[in-house]
């Protein structure tokens, strides 16, 4: 399975862990500017489940980091990712210090303003329960099915707080809008 294998090359990879972030839990923070301009070890997106990232944050990634894109193609083709699971992929194309990590979210079934709250909330859960299993502690998410996927920016964000809340040990970063 694709996701699997793409897990298998983080777990020998070592993550260093930001200077930013180092210290006390800080929980979610609001962020302005460029999302890709994070020091988080992951950035999380919702993605749907018919392997098109045709717009927004998830249309940048495509572009960005085509192998995120064909693992997460082959994720939807082989059925491994499905409304509210998750699947963190390592970016090849990324050419900084430490590796880039996209966690793909399963918030939505179809695509365009289809994102479901309680499928973004199970998405953020496994996202956070691979994040711990992998050693990362930090990761930095858009305003996520906010846009395109239909969903009130209000209700959004109470969900990525009471989803962080159940993971003290990773800190979220909310980036309030995206200049690519």
């Amino acid at each position: 399975m694709a996701g699997h294998d793409t897990l298998g090359k983080f777990v020998t990879f070592s993550c260093h862990k930001s200077q930013h972030h180092k210290g006390a839990h800080m929980g979610v923070t609001i962020m302005q500017g460029d999302i890709f301009t994070t020091q988080a070890q992951v950035i999380g997106h919702g993605v749907n489940t018919q392997g098109l990232m045709g717009n927004g944050i998830a249309r940048s990634i495509r572009i960005m980091y085509p192998s995120v894109f064909k693992a997460y193609q082959q994720a939807c083709d082989d059925g491994t990712l499905y409304g509210g699971q998750c699947l963190i992929a390592m970016a090849d194309e990324h050419n900084g210090d430490d590796p880039r990590l996209i966690a793909n979210i399963a918030s939505q079934v179809l695509p365009g303003a289809e994102a479901k709250l309680h499928l973004l909330a199970e998405g953020l859960d496994n996202m956070f329960l691979q994040m711990e299993e992998l050693g990362l502690n930090t990761v930095a998410l858009p305003r996520i099915g906010a846009g395109v996927g239909g969903l009130h920016w209000d209700e959004v964000l109470y969900t990525i707080k009471e989803a962080a809340k159940l993971h003290p040990g990773i800190d979220v970063e909310v980036w309030e809008f995206s200049v690519r």
